[in-house]
């Protein structure tokens, strides 16, 4: 992480504002929660953004599954490790594993979610979208919290609620 702290409530903010930023809509949703848990939810959320425009973006699928890569490869390591000119989510995310609001292995089975999109090329990103609402609604609430998030996901996200039982990524978190 960055020698220099940022203040929490600069923290906090600073994620907010980076999903009002991607989708002013969505952060209705979070209105009700507390400071830090709105900032994991948007932190998550900005994440999949991020991994959703990776695919999204290049034209070759080689240079998707790369661009993924790099978020599972830059949060699976060590955030003491020297990393100069490192993006202020990952910051924000690593943040978040240090002050054990959320664990780093849920985060890196949420971009698992996402590397399958860039294995598949009939993949739909709506799997990967319902894994983050789910992972949300897990530590925001409980294992049926996450339930309920996940179906609002794939409405939100445009294709049927997904069977929670077939979806490997989606069960396993």
């Amino acid at each position: 992480m960055s020698s220099k702290r940022v203040p929490a409530h600069q923290f906090h903010q600073d994620s907010i504002n980076a999903l009002k930023a991607q989708d002013p809509s969505i952060t209705l949703i979070f209105g009700f929660e507390t400071t830090q848990r709105r900032s994991l939810a948007a932190n998550l959320i900005c994440l999949s953004g991020e991994l959703e425009n990776a695919i999204r973006i290049p034209k070759e699928p080689m240079l998707a599954a790369i661009r993924v890569q790099w978020w599972f490869d830059t949060l699976a390591n060590d955030a003491s490790a020297h990393q100069p000119n490192i993006a202020p989510l990952v910051v924000r995310l690593r943040t978040h594993t240090h002050n054990d609001d959320i664990k780093r292995d849920d985060i890196l089975k949420l971009i698992e979610a996402w590397q399958a999109c860039t294995m598949d090329e009939t993949a739909s990103s709506t799997d990967a979208w319902c894994a983050c609402w789910q992972l949300i609604g897990r530590y925001l609430g409980d294992d049926e919290v996450g339930i309920a998030a996940q179906k609002i996901g794939s409405i939100l996200h445009g294709q049927k609620i997904p069977n929670t039982k077939s979806n490997r990524w989606l069960s396993s978190l």
